[in-house]
């Protein structure tokens, strides 16, 4: 997965549907992340993915549609 932010962000928190989180960091405004094939398919699905600025606060949200 590789994303390009429109925000200015230093960390992106991706939330998995079984929960599970995983912490990027950004780099001018990409992230890049390696996921393992999951055991079942809808442990892959995404729940949320959040961009944070430096001091931790939630600068931009995606949540995929319905």
């Amino acid at each position: 997965m590789v994303v390009r932010l429109a925000v200015s962000a230093a960390t992106v928190r991706i939330t998995f549907h079984d929960g599970s989180m995983l912490t990027l960091p950004v780099v001018e405004h990409w992230f890049l992340a390696s996921l393992a094939k999951p055991a079942q398919e809808s442990d892959a699905r995404l729940a949320e993915v959040q961009a944070l600025d430096a001091s931790g606060s939630q600068v931009a949200d995606w949540t995929p549609p319905q």
